[in-house]
């Protein structure tokens, strides 16, 4: 009996020892963790695997002629623009056979600048290739791999390209257009500030690729414009990508902030602009307040901020095709397209 008790006491000492070591492995591995997770490239490395499996394009609306659209044009697939960055290719869709020289939209994806691809914007351009416009659809390097202003100056890179090689691809280089969705509308945004504001483009220590008088207009949908307030808008993962782009956490201290802030660089020689935005979008304030900036200027602005009706007018609802405002959004840009490159 005494054998058999002195083991039981043995076992029962035991226990409460291992539940302690267990105890302080677990504590040593959440410690490990935590203290990883406090640097920034693990923050970086999870935000964007989150971000691009998010922003992967996939269940593409199209309208429905969509069919019809794609055999009526044509598209250079993965061109080069021989940027110095990585990621620097771009589809060129036309009107199939067009033979003479016609408007040029070069067109910028959205996805925080942390991921998105020309992939999803390609119904989009074609709609409006098809309408007889050059459209370039642009790819560019994400953040965080490559910070800002990387992605202006591939921008003015595929410019560049694009006028060099006018005559391959049919382009008018007097009639150009820049635009783009959410991040990509931010980009297009800031491009049409380069272009136009002689202070902004000499903080780029490139030759801009073309003249305000060749730029004819900027087609901004579902964007950010105002640096300063854009945590306001509570979008989500924003504040995380902005950190990417910029390398600073609280990016409103980041040094070249006032670049970025596209509201601000606003002048009176900014181009002609279209301007979208649903009621339901966080970013739908950010328009308002840029619309009242483009007033300002006495810049021609065509604005379609449209309140929901019957269907959420949410972020990109532009190119959500069971949605009735995105066919009046397309004809209204189609309008604009128009008038100012007469």
């Amino acid at each position: 009996m005494k054998n058999t008790s002195v083991t039981e006491n043995k076992e029962k000492s035991k226990k409460p020892f291992l539940k302690r070591v267990w105890v302080w492995v677990i504590i040593g591995i959440i410690a490990v963790i935590l203290a990883t997770a406090a640097t920034m490239p693990f923050i970086y490395n999870v935000q964007t695997i989150i971000l691009r499996v998010v922003c992967k394009p996939r269940d593409i609306s199209v309208p429905q002629n969509y069919d019809a659209i794609v055999s009526n044009t044509v598209k250079s697939g993965e061109v080069s623009y021989n940027s110095i960055y990585a990621n620097g290719y771009m589809d060129i869709i036309s009107p199939k056979e067009a033979t003479e020289s016609l408007p040029l939209l070069v067109y910028l994806h959205g996805g925080y600048y942390v991921a998105g691809d020309k992939k999803g914007a390609e119904p989009y351009c074609r709609m409006i290739a098809n309408e007889g416009y050059i459209v370039a659809n642009v790819n560019y390097v994400l953040a965080p791999d490559a910070k800002y202003p990387a992605q202006a100056i591939q921008v003015n890179e595929a410019i560049n390209f694009l006028i060099e090689n006018n005559s391959t691809y049919n382009i008018d280089v007097n009639n150009i257009f820049i635009g783009g969705d959410s991040a990509g509308a931010h980009l297009s945004g800031y491009m049409g500030a380069y272009y136009t504001n002689q202070e902004l483009s000499s903080k780029l220590d490139i030759t801009p690729a073309i003249s305000q008088n060749q730029l004819k207009g900027v087609v901004l949908l579902c964007g950010f414009y105002d640096m300063f307030k854009v945590r306001e808008t509570k979008f989500p993962f924003v504040n995380d990508a902005m950190w990417m782009l910029t390398g600073t956490k609280k990016y409103e201290n980041y040094s070249r902030v006032n670049e970025l802030n596209t509201i601000e660089n606003v002048t009176k020689n900014y181009p002609n602009t279209y301007l979208l935005c649903g009621d339901k979008d966080p970013f739908y304030t950010q328009n308002i307040e840029m619309k009242e900036k483009l007033e300002e200027q006495n810049i021609k602005t065509t604005a379609y901020l449209p309140i929901t009706n019957k269907k959420k007018l949410k972020h990109e609802f532009q190119r959500d095709f069971d949605c009735e405002e995105a066919y009046t959004a397309m004809t209204m840009l189609l309008n604009f397209l128009e008038t100012y490159s007469a």
